[in-house]
């Protein structure tokens, strides 16, 4: 799918419906602001999959944090109910800008999603991790690990007052928990 740039806000979006060029004006819509017309854009060289082809939130997150919001949203329309696209790809970016300044190679889809944004606060624009929908989350990946009374089994052996920060860090890597630590920090600011 080919984006156009609109010059004069500096702003990114799919060339898809509503958006459209006519004799050399392009109409656009932006939500809150209804639809505009400019002669001030530009397609871009570059293309993003089709929203029903873009596959998870880290491929979104990506996408975004290149193109901007509005390209998030439009993606990941095609992965949740579009009434609430936006803030879940705004929520998306946030985690990717962050675990990219960890490891800007990233490429794991599966706890990508597993970490969990608060959806009430995202609402009005405050994206912060939700820390026990994330322990949720990866318990229901590994039948093992037991939130609620901080237990992992494991090779047959229970560990007990296992942290998620613990829990991560044994079996996903000393990375992937210091990614985490770094969502919660940003949740103090």
């Amino acid at each position: 799918m080919q984006l156009v740039k609109i010059k004069s806000k500096n702003l990114i979006l799919p060339l898809t419906f509503p958006q459209k060029i006519h004799k050399e004006k392009l109409e656009y819509f932006v939500c809150g602001e209804g639809y505009k017309r400019t002669r001030a854009f530009e397609i871009l060289p570059d293309e993003i999959p089709d929203k029903w082809n873009v596959g998870n939130f880290l491929n979104v997150a990506k996408c975004g944090d290149k193109y901007g919001l509005e390209v998030a949203a439009y993606l990941a329309d095609g992965l949740t109910a579009g009434i609430i696209a936006k803030q879940m790809a705004r929520g998306a970016i946030r985690k990717w800008r962050a675990i990219k300044e960890i490891d800007p190679e990233f490429n794991d889809p599966v706890f990508f999603d597993a970490i969990k944004m608060e959806y009430t606060l995202s609402c009005f624009g405050v994206d912060v991790l939700d820390i026990n929908g994330t322990d949720q989350a990866l318990a229901k990946l590994d039948p093992d690990y037991n939130p609620e009374n901080c237990t992992w089994r494991k090779n047959g052996k229970i560990r007990r007052h296992v942290s998620i920060k613990q829990y991560i860090a044994a079996k996903y890597g000393a990375l992937y928990a210091q990614m985490l630590e770094s969502l919660i920090k940003q949740n103090v600011k």
